[in-house]
Formats: structure tokens, sequence, C-alpha cells
């Protein structure tokens, strides 16, 4: 736990969140200021793991939450919240095409540029 001497910290998050990880941090959540650059970058890596429960969909959260997580790796600092008080996390996976099909397009296209030169010449 980090002991915070008096700086005051900005926490902002919009109604609705969307993710692509399962591993949610509160630098995903929310838009964050802090007076100290060394402890707004230690309140963005902080995991906020009940934001998804690792599952795809919505979810729904209050920053009474992340205030908490906050609060519980940084001690002594004020946070003031100046966006929504509940809001929706979305979590959808990344969806990545497969390679067979991204080799195949990456074929195409070469055998298309090849052919398309040859007749234009």
């Amino acid at each position: 736990m980090k002991q915070a001497g008096g700086e005051t910290l900005y926490l902002k998050v919009d109604r609705n969140v969307q993710v692509h990880d399962k591993k949610v941090t509160i630098g995903d959540l929310a838009q964050i200021l802090c007076t100290d650059k060394q402890t707004e970058n230690l309140v963005k890596t902080i995991k906020v793991p009940q934001a998804t429960n690792g599952k795809p969909g919505r979810h729904t959260m209050s920053v009474m939450e992340l205030i908490e997580r906050i609060q519980e790796e940084v001690s002594g600092l004020e946070i003031n919240n100046i966006g929504e008080y509940d809001f929706l996390v979305t979590y959808e996976a990344k969806k990545q095409p497969g390679r067979v099909l991204s080799y195949a397009k990456t074929i195409f296209v070469a055998a298309l540029s090849c052919f398309g030169a040859a007749l234009r010449s």
C-alpha cells in the first residue's frame, strides 16, 4: 500500500465503457488526473476483477467500487468523482479471424496484384 501525501485525484467515468480484455484496470474504465504523476500511473494500473466477472456482456458498476479499490492500494488520497456515479461495462472478447482465412486473403491479394500487373503490361 502506498501512502499519499495529501494529493488530489480526479476520477471521470463515462456512462458506457467498452473493454476487450478480461483483466480490466481502473485506467481502462476511467480518465484519471492526479497532482502526483507517480500516483496517477499507479492508480491506472490497479486491477478491477469484478468489472467483467470473466464473462462477455454488460455489467453494472458503481464509482464507489473504483474508489474502494483505489483506497485499498493508496491511502491518504483525496478522490473527487467528476463523472457518472453508476456505469455499464461492456465486455466483448476480441474477434480475431482464423489463421487460414488470413493467409487465404493474403495469397488472394498477392495473386490479384501479380496478375493485374501482368495484364496491364
